[in-house]
């Protein structure tokens, strides 16, 4: 086999810097792309020590682990004449290298699963319920502690937003807004121990790294038992809510499901989409790479090549992102499919081939028959491949599904969502509207500084309904109120942080407005009225989401309400594949 895809020819044009990154009991000099964040480069120095034996390149890019594990998979195949010479081996380590290197596939660790539940079996609804229970209560950590970051990070801003002296800032009974924030902090579950941290300027990084997942739980299902709503199914739907179940409907899916998978690799579609202009050029190459990689990796007749990113690849282009999606997963088949035949005739079939590939064959004319609906250039290049691809296979299953947080994240990706974060130059965070949502927008003739108006607010007061600058001044602020006020308006969100000390002078509070600080919400003492100040907290920090905006495109409303769901959508497409 010979690889000459083109990826280093483009990693080679990566910026790359040199990171300290913190490490458990060091920090470390680590040479990594960019634009990665911190927390990415961790996850991948993670997997380079998961790595047995541990990788012996020195230097190099992540301490030359990706370098070290490919070049490992190149030994074995040379040895096994799946290259028919140094070169070619050589050759193929260096592209599937650069294709970590350019962001476009993670190798993924062990599968963890928690069985199969046939919907037919009596223990169904128990399993389920358990199930949900396990996810639901993960999913409510992830949010507890999302929460516990932000309170602890209002403690340390009340710290630096005090003009005071240092030990005054520091002390809750001087420092009002300090007294309030620890409060909350100590309400979300924060010890003592925690609180005097922030006091003294740690941020918590929590929501950086993502909590481990459950195991996914296999529910086989009947399709008419499906289509007529039954509780069985119900009772699935409503466990799927809180993620780690797949449904199937074949009980060989089910099997292979259930068995831990080493073989997986998790493809990042929107950067493929991005490396090639929007045309997806260069997945088969990148398909071929690693359907041989994680072939000399194990001898495992199953393989799954996770199709993540499907929203931020296909919500900016036209068309149908659904039959899209479908025509993606489709070539990503074939060209797996063609591999295997490939590698098979190299190191001989699968054991179970000749068993199944009655099934099979049957299975891939359902594909084709399906395809020709599909008018998108992509669909009728995967059946042209299936079409000149016969022979024994190399593997009997390949999935296009696959769940790992830490893979994601060596990938820099998140859950579909309206809020992009990202880490800033400084080492904070910034929000924005996520650039493929917005792409879309731009293509859709739609106004993306409306849309993160509506999600984040115009952060002034100037013009607001309820209380703007005419009703501030009506009850006794001049013009250096209405400056400080505007000021910290930037950073807040919400007025108790803004109608407080220091940012008000606490003589002002007292002498002109007749009111104590600490003693309640400044504006309810004033006597604003609670729809008054909700429709001015709308205008200066806004929505929070895109639900109901009245600019959003008529195409693009599913979409900006609910980016998860829609993206759900999206990969019931790649099912039948």
């Amino acid at each position: 086999m010979r690889f000459q895809s083109g990826f280093v020819a483009r990693a080679v044009r990566v910026a790359m810097e040199t990171r300290a990154i913190e490490r458990p009991f060091l920090v470390q000099e680590v040479l990594a792309p960019a634009g990665w964040s911190d927390a990415r480069i961790e996850a991948w120095l993670d997997w380079g020590d998961s790595l047995s034996p541990p990788p012996s390149v020195a230097g190099g890019w992540l301490n030359g682990a990706p370098d070290a594990w490919a070049g490992r998979l190149a030994a074995k195949g040379l040895a096994e004449g799946v290259f028919a010479d140094t070169k070619a081996a050589g050759a193929f380590a260096a592209e599937l290298a650069a294709t970590m290197q350019l962001g476009l596939a993670t190798p993924v660790g062990h599968a963890a699963t928690a069985g199969v539940v046939d919907l037919a079996d009596p223990s169904a609804a128990a399993r389920l319920s358990a199930h949900r229970a396990d996810r639901t209560t993960q999913r409510l950590a992830r949010q507890s502690a999302e929460a516990l970051t932000d309170a602890l990070c209002a403690v340390a801003d009340a710290v630096d937003r005090c003009e005071g002296a240092r030990g005054d800032c520091a002390d809750p009974m001087r420092n009002p807004a300090l007294g309030r924030a620890a409060a909350a902090a100590r309400g979300r579950g924060a010890t003592d121990a925690d609180i005097l941290r922030a006091v003294d300027g740690e941020r918590p990084s929590l929501t950086l790294r993502p909590l481990a997942d459950g195991a996914q739980l296999v529910v086989l299902a009947d399709r008419t038992q499906t289509a007529a709503g039954s509780p069985e199914v119900l009772a699935a739907a409503e466990a799927a809510l809180d993620g780690g179940l797949v449904v199937v409907f074949d009980p060989r899916d089910a099997e292979v499901l259930a068995e831990p998978a080493a073989n997986r690799v998790l493809i990042d579609l929107a950067a493929v989409a991005t490396l090639s202009d929007g045309t997806f050029d260069l997945l088969p190459d990148l398909v071929r790479l690693w359907v041989t990689a994680l072939d000399l990796q194990s001898d495992d007749a199953v393989l799954a090549l996770g199709l993540e990113g499907l929203l931020d690849a296909l919500a900016p282009l036209d068309g149908d992102p659904a039959a899209r999606a479908e025509a993606l997963g489709a070539l990503t088949a074939s060209v797996a499919v063609q591999t295997s035949v490939e590698l098979a005739r190299l190191r001989s079939p699968c054991g179970e081939w000749e068993g199944l590939k009655a099934q099979i064959v049957d299975v891939e004319k359902a594909r084709r028959d399906r395809l020709s609906a599909n008018s998108f250039p992509l669909a009728a290049q995967a059946i042209e491949i299936l079409d000149r691809t016969s022979g024994p296979r190399r593997h009997i299953a390949l999935g296009l599904f696959v769940d790992d947080a830490e893979a994601r994240l060596r990938l820099g990706r998140g859950a579909p969502a309206v809020v992009d974060l990202f880490e800033t130059a400084d080492g904070g965070i910034g929000r924005r509207l996520a650039p493929a949502l917005a792409a879309a927008l731009v293509r859709s003739g739609g106004d993306v500084q409306a849309a993160e108006r509506r999600l984040f607010g115009r952060r002034t007061l100037v013009e607001a309904p309820g209380v703007d600058h005419s009703a501030l001044r009506a009850f006794g602020f001049t013009d250096v109120e209405l400056a400080a006020v505007e000021q910290a308006l930037g950073a807040a969100e919400s007025f108790d942080a803004v109608f407080t000390a220091p940012v008000l002078d606490p003589g002002f509070i007292r002498d002109v407005l007749g009111l104590e600080d600490g003693d309640g919400p400044l504006l309810n003492l004033l006597g604003v009225p609670e729809e008054a100040e909700a429709a001015a907290a709308q205008w200066v920090f806004g929505h929070g989401h895109l639900r109901d905006w009245e600019g959003a495109p008529t195409d693009l409303a599913a979409l900006l309400a609910d980016p998860a769901g829609f993206e759900g959508r999206l990969r019931l497409a790649l099912e039948p594949f």
